[in-house]
């Protein structure tokens, strides 16, 4: 067994955490009898957490020079992420049941679920993975959006009306990403008659913030017709955050997250010399709706803080057109770090903290996670609000080496845990 001593539990009560094997043995208060415990860590006065668990992370699969298993895996630990869910739009797309033991195998420390692609056709193979692999695979992705990969496109209707149906049936989760595809590619010959050519600078204007909420309307009274549950994922937009609290004030089985970058960063920093690092789906927005977002985060509004991982070479986010320049900007090594400086600061209490980051991501998914207590998976965190460290890119584990928040302070992870594992240890043992 370990024990971890002089640390503060869920950022509140000082005691100690005894793990035993790959689960929690117990919590005790500061001066409570404990079992035997042939190792002892001390905390020195760290606040201790569930490892976060990030439900969007796209792993390039296929795409080795933007990441690797090797490299996510080392972002995650730095972040203190004991477990992600990986997306399906990939090169290729993951659509079919046979992919999994591929798709998951050369992970070594944390523990890794993926999504599977919902397409016009796979209904079968849906069915096939919900069936043999319901602890690796909680669901399926409907991409109602163009992004990385046209195969995994389903912008009709009709098709999202059947998915949504089937997987109802079947049993799982539907995870969204949700923007209206016609409404980008109105917006899209719009600024191209006006500028001839599409530049980087304009994706704010064609992923304009309608775009994201008449997708999330549509697919929202489809799901009120046919049910099942759904998560939709990076919501951007205030109007979208909306329309998803009145369906769930309405009973409709609704989850929702957003991103670190909809609350701290705008669509001013897409017009800057790098204004490729900014570029992501759904887009960045104004700066009164990010405040907006930012305030719905701090409410205990939205269920969870996700990243929306996307790494990409520089060299690619330099590109000055709009269809050279990738989408997408890493955040799994940063989510946790971001979100406990506002608990830190006080926009959030120690109890959102977790539910951001571990324990609505763990109900969401059916897993044994995110509470610190007896019974529940050792997948543990240690952060030390004494210190603090600046986010660089000559810091970033992730195989892109670079980041959209360099410059920010943060409170670094001290120590992680995942099924009863020391993966990180940066405290002084005793």
């Amino acid at each position: 067994m370990i024990g971890i001593y002089n640390i503060v539990i869920n950022g509140e009560t000082p005691g100690s955490i005894v793990v035993n094997g790959n689960v929690i043995e117990g919590t005790y208060k500061q001066g409570a009898l404990t079992p035997a415990v042939g190792e002892w860590i001390n905390g020195h006065g760290c606040e201790s957490y569930p490892a976060g668990i990030d439900p969007h992370v796209h792993d390039r699969w296929g795409e080795p020079e933007r990441e690797d298993t090797e490299h996510l895996e080392a972002a995650c630990i730095e972040g203190g992420v004991g477990t992600i869910v990986v997306m399906p739009n990939t090169k290729p797309p993951y659509d079919r049941a046979e992919q999994t033991t591929a798709r998951l195998s050369g992970f070594n420390t944390i523990n890794v679920l993926a999504w599977m692609a919902a397409t016009r056709t796979n209904y079968n193979e849906r069915c096939e993975v919900h069936r043999f692999f319901p602890g690796l695979i909680p669901g399926s992705k409907l991409m109602m959006a163009s992004t990385n990969n046209p195969e995994t496109l389903v912008d009709d209707d009709l098709s999202q009306r059947r998915i949504l149906e089937e997987n109802a049936d079947i049993g799982c989760i539907t995870t969204i990403h949700a923007e209206a595809e016609d409404l980008i590619n109105r917006n899209r010959l719009d600024y191209q008659r006006m500028s001839r050519q599409l530049m980087v600078a304009h994706h704010c204007k064609v992923r304009a913030s309608p775009v994201e909420v008449e997708g999330i309307r549509r697919i929202l009274n489809i799901h009120r017709d046919v049910g099942g549950r759904i998560h939709i994922a990076h919501v951007s937009t205030v109007g979208g955050i909306e329309l998803i609290l009145d369906a769930k004030a309405r009973g409709q089985l609704v989850t929702f997250e957003t991103c670190p970058h909809y609350w701290m960063l705008n669509d001013s920093w897409i017009e800057r010399q790098n204004g490729g690092d900014y570029k992501m789906n759904p887009a960045l927005r104004p700066p009164a709706e990010q405040q907006r977002v930012f305030e719905y985060f701090c409410s205990g509004a939205v269920d969870l803080s996700a990243t929306d991982h996307a790494p990409h070479p520089s060299r690619l986010k330099t590109l000055p057109g709009l269809d050279e320049c990738p989408s997408g900007v890493p955040g799994v090594e940063t989510n946790i770090p971001l979100v406990y400086r506002l608990k830190q600061r006080g926009d959030i209490s120690a109890k959102q903290f977790v539910d951001l980051t571990s324990r609505h991501a763990a109900q969401i998914l059916g897993l044994n996670k995110g509470e610190l207590k007896a019974g529940f998976d050792a997948d543990i965190i240690l952060l030390d609000p004494r210190k603090t460290e600046t986010l660089a890119d000559d810091r970033i584990k992730s195989k892109c080496g670079w980041t959209p928040y360099r410059g920010e302070e943060v409170s670094p992870v001290a120590l992680m845990i995942v099924g009863g594992q020391i993966v990180k240890n940066d405290l002084d043992r005793q």
